[in-house]
């Protein structure tokens, strides 16, 4: 750095006494320019063992025992001071699951930690609404590979089935006919542990449908696809289970679902079907135009009640699960069709 200054101030004198009238030019050739940046670079390889062995000291014996990259990281400190510390194994990981390098060439710690940081901060600003349903079909595909594989080398594949049927056959003890408006009104809490309960039977009762499929048709797309719903619906209604076991579900909104589930298992769909239509938007046309202005209210104000409101509009977990009661609609009426066509849906 001393000669790349030296040579600076050499060079600006000249072209001061140039332009003076000494007879030198002011101008300084390209040739000249590149042997001194040479030489500033010859000058700065020299001196940077020495700065280094002047740091190693300097560490003590706390060093010692510290991971690689961490040593690193005390040198390289003065590149990146917001540069936080992470260990070697958990930085080599971060970025190979991002498909990236994990060291570039005469690439210090402190760089592959700002590198990581950088790509992080650029997958949480193109975050935003993700097709949550992709990832499910890419998790769908990976358990079926998983299952095929287990089955061919020693049928491993049978665990997760015993675990299933075990649950099934627990779920199938419990008495879920009583569920109505009369149970509603007389135990609640009974009424909304019935409902989960048949819920995640109806649940269960799908994957084990899906699962007693050939290998040829969970390959297929549709079979894929099918897989994928399923697993969605299960993610979709865990806010409704919590909901349930808490007790914190709307009256209006649980009487519609004990609806609901009284008629699917009457095989009623129409009627359920329209159950779940007054759930998910009214039953009833919101009133136009200003309907409460000053201390009296308008005509139009009594129709805004909670049997007519569609909750299907009030946020995105609850029109979710509200989905979700309909697909299990369709899946019980092709397992358990109606007696007279009058009852079906489609």
């Amino acid at each position: 750095m001393d000669i790349l200054k030296a040579e600076i101030e050499r060079k600006r004198k000249e072209a001061s006494g140039g332009a003076a009238g000494n007879g030198r030019n002011k101008y300084v050739r390209r040739g000249d320019a590149a042997s001194a940046a040479q030489a500033a670079s010859n000058q700065t390889a020299l001196t940077a063992p020495k700065a280094a062995a002047a740091v190693a000291p300097a560490a003590g014996a706390g060093a010692a025992g510290a991971a690689p990259g961490v040593l690193d990281a005390g040198i390289d400190a003065a590149e990146d001071d917001g540069a936080r510390r992470i260990p070697e194994a958990d930085l080599v990981a971060r970025l190979r699951a991002r498909g990236v390098p994990i060291r570039l060439f005469a690439e210090t710690y402190a760089m592959r930690i700002v590198r990581l940081k950088a790509l992080e901060s650029t997958e949480e600003r193109s975050e935003g609404q993700q097709n949550d349903f992709r990832a499910l079909l890419a998790k769908a595909d990976a358990g079926i590979e998983r299952d095929l594989l287990e089955k061919q080398a020693e049928g491993l594949g049978n665990r997760d089935e015993t675990k299933r049927r075990e649950m099934e056959a627990l779920l199938e003890k419990i008495d879920t006919t009583t569920i109505g408006k009369k149970l509603h009104d007389s135990d609640p809490e009974k009424n909304r542990y019935l409902i989960g309960a048949y819920f995640k039977k109806i649940l269960l009762i799908w994957e084990r449908t899906l699962n007693e499929r050939p290998d040829e048709e969970k390959r297929s797309t549709q079979g894929r696809l099918a897989l994928a719903t399923r697993a969605q619906t299960a993610e979709y209604l865990k806010p409704l289970f919590a909901q349930l076991k808490r007790g914190t579900i709307e009256a209006d909104v649980i009487a519609r679902v004990t609806e609901i589930c009284q008629f699917m298992q009457e095989r009623e769909y129409l009627k359920a079907n329209d159950s779940y239509l007054r759930l998910s938007i009214g039953n009833a046309p919101w009133p136009i135009g200003v309907t409460m202005v000053g201390i009296h209210e308008r005509s139009g104000r009594e129709k805004i009640s909670s049997s007519h409101v569609a909750h299907g509009l009030n946020d995105e977990t609850q029109r979710k699960w509200i989905q979700s009661i309909k697909r299990m609609m369709s899946f019980a009426q092709s397992i358990w069709p109606p007696d007279d066509l009058g009852k079906a849906v489609g």
